[in-house]
C-alpha cells in the first residue's frame, strides 16, 4: 500500500506510528532527502505533494511524503480535480509512500475523500479516555460487577486496570456513577 491515512485525537500514538513507519521505510542516512513533510501553510500544496510523490527516492530506501489531511483535502476541494487525483494516486511508484495525517476523520461524503480512501490504508487513533472507558465497560460487563458500593472500592479496581494518567478522568466517571442507582 502506498497511501496511508492516519487520524485521531491521540497524538502520542499517532506520532509513534508515524515514527515507526518512517524508521521501517527510510534509511537513517537518507532521511534528509527521503522524508518530506509538507505543512498546510504552503501555497498549492496538492501540486507540491504529487510532485514529491512522483519523484524517486535517493539512495537505497523508500521515500515518504507526509502532509496534513485538512490542507491536502482542502486544496483538492474542486470536483474537477477528482479524475486528476485518481490518476496521481494510481501512478504512485511502489518505492514512495504518501502519508496523510489529521486530528479528525475526513468527511467521507466528499468525492475527494472517497477517492483517497479507495487507495489508502486508514488507521484511527481514538482518544485514550474513550478507549479506557470502553475497557472499563467491557470489564464491568464480563466480570459481573453489578454494583460497587463505595468510591474507594471502585478506585482500587480501576487503578489496577488503568494507568495513573487517567485517574482524573476516572474520578469524574466515578462521581457520575456514584449518582446512579444500583441495578436491582
Amino acid at each position: 500500500m502506498t497511501v496511508y491515512l492516519y487520524y485521531g485525537e491521540d497524538s502520542y500514538s499517532l506520532n509513534q506510528r508515524i515514527d515507526y513507519l518512517v524508521n521501517q521505510n527510510v534509511h537513517a542516512e537518507w532521511r534528509a532527502f527521503n522524508y518530506v513533510k509538507l505543512s498546510g501553510n504552503e501555497k498549492n500544496i496538492a501540486a507540491k505533494v504529487f510532485t514529491e510523490v512522483m519523484t524517486l527516492p535517493f539512495g537505497e530506501s523508500n521515500k515518504i511524503i507526509h502532509t496534513d489531511s485538512d490542507s491536502l483535502i482542502g486544496s483538492l476541494s474542486n470536483e474537477d480535480n477528482n479524475q486528476e487525483l485518481e490518476n496521481h494516486l494510481s501512478r504512485i511508484p511502489s518505492s514512495n509512500i504518501l502519508l496523510i495525517t489529521g486530528n479528525k476523520k475526513p468527511d467521507s461524503r466528499r468525492t475527494v475523500v472517497k477517492t483517497i480512501l479507495k487507495y489508502a490504508q486508514q488507521e484511527e487513533f481514538p482518544s485514550l479516555v474513550y478507549v479506557y472507558l470502553k475497557i472499563f465497560l467491557i470489564i464491568f460487563q464480563r466480570v459481573g460487577l453489578f454494583y460497587l458500593y463505595t468510591k474507594k472500592r471502585m478506585r482500587v479496581l480501576l487503578t489496577q486496570a488503568l494507568p495513573r494518567k487517567s485517574l482524573y478522568q476516572l474520578t469524574r466517571l466515578m462521581q457520575h456513577l456514584k449518582s446512579a442507582t444500583p441495578p436491582y
